[in-house]
């Protein structure tokens, strides 16, 4: 039998290289402030990949905190909240009072305390950041092109292409109720994006226009044709 790897924990790390190298350094750091002078690589990557991870739980449940108050950044407040969830089993002063101030926090403080009691060692070199590219649609004004549609205004942005080539109404099989629902689903989509974003102060107007299903259609119409035959007999 071949002896196994000696790297091959290392190689099956979910994290990427670069977060893994920069989360080593950053303990190998607290490592050297704390009085060590040397560490067995085994223990310095354990030591990084708990400190990821709990890093990752606390940026998790600072952004789900967030969200749920209805915001996409996260603030003090949140990190705060998200801190004393993560301490939590281990249990901090004042945990059993509800009401009290988030920037009161025992943890806060402790981390407060931590932080002028040390001597900061900045890092031996400036950390890139990774900016992540958002492709942006086109709008129907930038393409030089009208809404397929009366209700969807010019400064959307365009519809995909594969929604452009699917069959519209009149073109395929069916009665037309199905693009007649897909048709109200959308007025309520664009409504409600006009409600939460920021609109322009001059754009056009939209119009509805409200109709009957053909099943009502077809009712109404028979009812007039019996109308018309009783009076046609009685006369």
């Amino acid at each position: 039998m071949e002896p196994p790897a000696k790297h091959k924990e290392e190689d099956r790390s979910p994290r990427p290289p670069f977060a893994a190298t920069v989360s080593r350094v950053a303990v190998a750091q607290i490592c050297l402030t704390i009085g060590y002078a040397a560490a067995e690589p085994a223990a310095l990557r354990a030591l990084a990949d708990v400190a990821a991870r709990f890093v990752q739980a606390l940026t998790r449940s600072g952004a789900s905190i967030a969200a749920s108050n209805g915001r996409t950044d996260a603030n003090l407040l949140d990190l705060v909240r998200a801190m004393e969830d993560l301490s939590l089993p281990l249990g901090f002063a004042g945990a059993s009072d509800p009401t009290r101030p988030l920037l009161r926090s025992s943890i806060l403080r402790e981390l407060m305390a931590f932080v002028r009691s040390v001597e900061e060692i900045p890092f031996p070199r400036p950390i890139r950041r990774e900016s992540v590219r958002t492709r942006v649609s086109p709008s129907f004004a930038q393409m030089g092109r009208e809404p397929p549609f009366r209700h969807v205004p010019r400064w959307l942005p365009c519809f995909p292409e594969s929604w452009e080539r699917s069959p519209r109404e009149g073109e395929g099989g069916g009665d037309g109720r199905e693009a007649e629902g897909n048709r109200e689903r959308t007025k309520g989509v664009s409504l409600l994006w006009e409600g939460e974003r920021l609109l322009p102060a001059e754009r056009e107007r939209v119009w509805f226009r409200l109709e009957y299903c053909g099943r009502e259609r077809k009712k109404k119409k028979r009812v007039g044709e019996k109308a018309e035959e009783r009076g046609g007999k009685r006369r």
